[in-house]
């Protein structure tokens, strides 16, 4: 959790300087979802166990884990863009890891950085917009964050299709979309929040603000990491085709895409612990 001042309401930051970090967490989703979907599609493609893959994934997990309880200390220390450019350096590192080959631990030990830089990237991302925000628009902007990272991960996702997966093609292009991430981060003038007065995993605190929220949070996480996380590896090891697997993936955030702005528009407009319970 980030403790830090909010920005005045009354002083909105411009529509266009919040687009910045909009728009980089899409452009970083859309290598994400490539990498999500390669990754079991190769393995098993080389006749890998699928015990591999779910490994992996677990690695991820564990990586998201150091990701947020290290990323309040990052942003205490170097600021919210630097953060942010840093993590992105990470997950392009994670995939070159990716692009040697397929050696399972060395990319159960990749997908592990990777899982503490996206986690932190979200953390950095939305306490960024969460500072800049005034309460009344929060709702539909961060559903607005939200459309446009899984709309690159359905991109990501279908781009598996179009790529020779023998090849380093998929972490070549993660890599390009992470590194391009990085330039409207890297020339935004949206205003940094204040450092954080304090940066730790305050997760009683959390409960006592939000029981709700962090009761739906953890909710949400398993759920995602289990659809996410493992649909490729059970439609691979099924026999599914390359093609198979990436039209199943892009599919899955066609929800997200439509329901997500009318959510957040109606969690501006009435306690948001009732739009919570009603799409659970």
């Amino acid at each position: 959790m980030l403790t830090q001042t909010q920005t005045d309401p009354g002083q909105s930051a411009p529509l266009i300087a919040i687009a910045s970090v909009i728009v980089s967490m899409a452009l970083i989703a859309i290598g994400n979802g490539l990498m999500f979907a390669f990754i079991p599609v190769r393995l098993g493609a080389d006749g890998f166990d699928p015990t591999w893959a779910g490994l992996i994934v677990t690695g991820l997990s564990a990586g998201g884990l150091a990701g947020c309880i290290l990323t309040g200390p990052l942003v205490r220390r170097v600021g919210h863009a630097r953060a942010f450019m840093v993590l992105s350096a990470l997950i392009a590192l994670s995939n070159v890891a990716i692009g040697a080959g397929p050696m399972p631990l060395l990319w159960i030990a990749a997908r592990a950085l990777y899982g503490f830089a996206i986690c932190g990237l979200f953390i950095v991302a939305q306490s960024w917009l969460n500072d800049a925000l005034p309460n009344a628009i929060r709702g539909r902007v961060m559903a607005v964050f939200y459309v446009a990272y899984i709309a690159g991960l359905g991109v990501g996702y279908a781009t598996l299709a179009a790529i020779d997966i023998q090849t380093a093609a998929a972490p070549l292009i993660g890599i390009a979309f992470t590194a391009l991430s990085i330039l409207p981060v890297g020339m935004t003038r949206l205003a940094q929040p204040p450092a954080p007065q304090a940066a730790s995993v305050a997760l009683g605190q959390a409960w006592r603000i939000s029981p709700v929220g962090v009761v739906g949070m953890l909710a949400v996480g398993g759920l995602s990491m289990i659809i996410s996380g493992f649909a490729p590896i059970h439609a691979t090891a099924k026999g599914y085709s390359q093609a198979e697997v990436a039209l199943l993936l892009s599919a899955m955030p066609v929800g997200t895409l439509i329901l997500q702005i009318p959510l957040g528009w109606l969690s501006d407009r009435t306690d948001r612990r009732y739009v919570l319970a009603g799409t659970a």
